[in-house]
């Protein structure tokens, strides 16, 4: 097929988007909440992603000693964890050094009541923070091993390795990807259905000037190609405007809701735009145009026969 052929095939195309105005933009809304609840759940998988990973990176096991250990016996205590399989490096701090770092901590999340509270206790010559060993492993998989053979060594009251917030956030990517892959089907199946049925009005309102087209011999192809370029059309349409909604509601959040969810993950951070869109926006329009292609497709075999 000649180009001069497709250009103007393709205007044909754009033509019947303006003559069926009401269902191609019915068609294109439809695409556009379909498109923008995908951008959407596909960045917080990502940025949920993204957090999980650095907060592993950042997971420590911490012994905690029994009160009144001499510092040779921690030393040798030290020296045991550090000879266990998976342990990169082991960091003993003092409860002193311990109680002004959580005093720090205190500080940075502006918790009046809990400085108040360690402050009395300091008054009364009480540290509530006991000796630490920071424990670092090799692979976050291998955590609980070592913590368990830690708990069993002498003066080692309890070990933790604080990973309740990563846990908490792969039980949210999780739940957060099955609802939004089975959200997502529906709404890409709806558009589909919706674009299908304004290729049909098309159809329907060419019939005798395809059925024309069609007694001096056109080709299917050449029948095909501007129903085509409508729905492809109306799917980038779709897919473009929904791309400017998820950037405006990832500014929105990190605007205004990303200290919200510093205070409640600490070290919780909104991965850049960017990042998202090198994925997202190619994504995002090859399925604008696949189910504008598949929904003319489907239209054309249903009421035509070519």
């Amino acid at each position: 097929m000649k180009s001069w052929t497709i250009k103007a095939l393709s205007k044909d195309g754009l033509r019947s988007i303006k003559s069926n105005k009401l269902l191609a933009f019915a068609a294109i809304l439809t695409s556009v909440i379909s498109f923008t609840l995908l951008g959407i759940f596909y960045s917080i998988i990502d940025i949920t992603n993204d957090n999980i990973i650095k907060l592993q990176e950042e997971v420590r096991v911490v012994a905690f000693l029994e009160d009144d250990v001499e510092e040779s016996e921690v030393l040798n205590i030290k020296e045991v964890i550090e000879d266990i399989s998976g342990v990169e490096s082991v960091i003993y701090v003092p409860s002193d050094e311990g109680l002004e770092a959580y005093k720090r901590d205190i500080v940075s999340e502006e918790d009046d009541d809990m400085m108040r509270i360690v402050e009395e206790a300091i008054d009364k010559g009480n540290n509530p923070i006991p000796d630490t060993l920071e424990i670092e492993t090799e692979n976050i998989n291998i955590n609980e091993e070592v913590m368990n053979k830690v708990l069993e060594l002498e003066n080692v009251y309890k070990v933790s390795d604080g990973n309740l917030i990563t846990d908490f956030l792969k039980t949210m990517s999780k739940y957060v990807r099955i609802f939004g892959i089975v959200l997502i089907l529906i709404l890409v199946i709806s558009s589909t259905i919706l674009i299908s049925n304004v290729i049909k009005v098309s159809v329907f309102v060419r019939k005798r000037e395809i059925g024309i087209m069609k007694y001096i011999g056109a080709t299917d192809n050449y029948i095909r190609l501007p129903f085509i370029i409508e729905g492809a059309v109306i799917g980038v349409l779709g897919a473009g405007i929904s791309a400017l909604m998820v950037s405006i509601v990832h500014s929105l959040v990190n605007t205004n809701i990303s200290e919200t969810l510093v205070s409640f993950i600490p070290g919780f951070y909104i991965t850049p735009l960017g990042n998202i869109m090198i994925i997202l926006l190619p994504l995002l329009f090859f399925m604008g145009i696949t189910i504008g292609v598949v929904g003319s497709l489907i239209s054309l075999k249903k009421y035509l026969i070519v």
